[in-house]
């Protein structure tokens, strides 16, 4: 995975994993102020929870919106080898109320770091993410993988009310995040605009104020 700017490639974009990121809405938010804030949201980011690809890109991509000069932080469910694996970690949010359906059930939202120092925020709730594998296991994929990551995209935009995260752009990746752009799209945090990096190509869902 890289993040630079390549043959055939204009000076105002950058090639992440074959998709393309205009810089040009950074530069505008950061004309308004010092630092523009960006939350990465995931279902894998190495090397606390990987299964493919874009664990790769997840891993890497904070990095590179930081030397673009961006405030950046990563939000991953709380799997079992996330765990395991994060080493520091404090509980920021106990018992965040979640609606899932007819439900309202709670998260537990945790912080750590990744490589290079990077804030990783973690939503648990053992229910869910507390298995031996992320998606499935020998006998395939987890029955409830579509609850498990409604859960999950639900608790994102809460978090953020909760905690008083005000990110500037929320980048979602593959299907286990897609909801949070439509939650986006219907209001659930005004001030910030969704990017959706679907098989790592990335576009544009909303701008700021205009849902």
């Amino acid at each position: 995975m890289h993040f630079a700017r390549g043959k055939g490639i204009g000076k105002n974009q950058y090639s992440i994993s074959g998709g393309w990121l205009r810089v040009s809405m950074i530069n505008e938010i950061k004309m308004k102020q010092d630092r523009v804030n960006i939350l990465i949201a995931a279902s894998e980011a190495d090397p606390l929870a990987k299964a493919g690809g874009l664990g790769d890109v997840v891993g890497s991509l904070p990095l590179a919106f930081r030397r673009l000069g961006c405030k950046v932080a990563v939000v991953l469910p709380a799997y079992r080898q996330a765990m395991e694996r994060i080493g520091n970690f404090k509980l920021l949010k106990e018992n965040l109320p979640i609606r899932l359906g007819r439900l309202k059930i709670s998260a537990d939202i945790l912080i750590g770091k990744l490589a290079h120092k990077i804030p990783v925020y973690l939503v648990r709730r053992d229910e869910f993410f507390d298995r031996s594998e992320i998606y499935g296991n020998s006998k395939g994929e987890y029955f409830d993988n579509l609850e498990r990551f409604i859960f999950f995209s639900r608790t994102v935009p809460a978090m953020c009310t909760a905690m008083g995260l005000n990110p500037d752009i929320i980048l979602g990746n593959d299907w286990q995040t897609g909801l949070i752009m439509a939650l986006l799209h219907q209001g659930a945090l005004p001030r910030s605009a969704g990017f959706y990096n679907s098989q790592y190509r990335i576009s544009g869902t909303c701008s700021p104020g205009t849902h």
